[in-house]
């Protein structure tokens, strides 16, 4: 899963220049959100795996709420919290939704004011439309997986 958040990030933060592109999935049972792939700005700042609770932010705000933040300048967010020192000025952050429930969060930031408008975030839900597809696939996989290992350990009874 994280390979694969990866890869879309990567591919995100190439292909429309974005500063910084970094996915976080959503997990309930800790009220957080967690960084499972970054490019850009983001992947240097900040470890894989860091969390960031709910409500926290512009990223914990769309997990806990299911709708998209688009802050033309960050500096006038209320609900904006810097990672550490860095240089963004706008961003967007939308939830990744499967079968109604948010899953992830897609997070893009610009080093300039007023780098997404709707037009960013009809495109950002595509992708995330496509992400949540990803992450169900990835998620059948991995229970597949794990079946043919207990079927394995059984066989070996």
């Amino acid at each position: 899963m994280d390979a694969l958040l990866g890869s879309i990030a990567r591919y995100l933060q190439r292909s429309f220049g974005y500063y910084s592109v970094a996915v976080y999935l959503v997990q309930p049972e800790t009220r957080s959100c967690i960084m499972a792939g970054a490019a850009g700005m983001m992947a240097t700042l900040l470890p894989k795996g860091h969390r960031v609770p709910f409500g926290t932010g512009i990223i914990g705000w769309v997990a806990e709420h299911g709708q998209y933040v688009l802050a033309s300048d960050v500096r006038r967010e209320p609900r904006y919290k810097p990672a550490r020192m860095e240089a963004t000025l706008s961003e967007l952050a939308v939830p990744v939704r499967l079968l109604g429930e948010v899953v992830a969060v897609i997070n893009v930031e610009s080093d300039r004011l007023d780098a997404f408008d709707e037009g960013g975030v009809v495109a950002v839900d595509g992708i995330a439309a496509q992400v949540a597809s990803a992450i169900r696939n990835a998620r059948l996989f991995e229970e597949k997986v794990r079946a043919l290992r207990n079927l394995e350990i059984l066989q070996e009874i």
